[in-house]
């Protein structure tokens, strides 16, 4: 096994991880589906999430690791991003035990904690393109700003109205990034 491979396999383990909890908690609310007051929002969250995970492993495989990982924090700095996305999908999803929920309330109660593992995603591939001096003025580059800015701006005001208008906005992008700027 080379060194790239041992990168990009533990890399995907984590990634796994993260993809695996975003089943879990969809698989909760569809076997538990009497006891969830579905909110289409909370739903389009999880599912810009997941797809921007998904985005971002795809993308690892073009990635060349051997000329970005030379040291054990380098590594540890590329673990940070799916090991966001496992905490992320951690808080997305209530912890069911028996009681009903109510999506909307718990959208509404961890807005602040949504908005700020987007950010921390965006403001870890920013400061990537910056350290390995990557291109910071392209199609992904403009992702990341409007990224960024939406969801700063969404932790400040932690405003249920704009995260509903945050999540469509992320939805349009997710399906602009697929169709036109990833690698087929």
């Amino acid at each position: 096994m080379s060194f790239q491979e041992f990168i990009l396999g533990f890399e995907t383990l984590i990634s796994g991880f993260a993809a695996a909890r975003f089943f879990q908690g969809w698989g909760e609310m569809i076997k538990y589906r009497r006891k969830f007051r579905y909110y289409w929002a909370h739903l389009l969250t999880t599912l810009v999430a997941f797809f921007i995970l998904i985005q971002y492993w795809w993308g690892s495989f073009y990635r060349d690791t051997d000329s970005q990982v030379s040291t054990i924090w380098e590594f540890m700095f590329l673990l940070s991003v799916p090991a966001t996305f496992y905490f992320m999908a951690i808080q997305l999803y209530p912890t069911y035990r028996g009681q009903s929920v109510d999506l909307r309330v718990y959208f509404q109660r961890n807005l602040r904690a949504y908005a700020g593992y987007l950010f921390t995603y965006y403001a870890l591939q920013t400061f990537r393109h910056l350290y390995y001096d990557l291109p910071m003025f392209d199609d992904r580059g403009i992702t990341r700003a409007v990224g960024m800015t939406l969801s700063a701006l969404l932790f400040v005001t932690n405003s249920r109205r704009l995260a509903e208008w945050v999540v469509v906005v992320a939805g349009i992008i997710i399906l602009w990034f697929f169709t036109f700027v990833e690698p087929a």
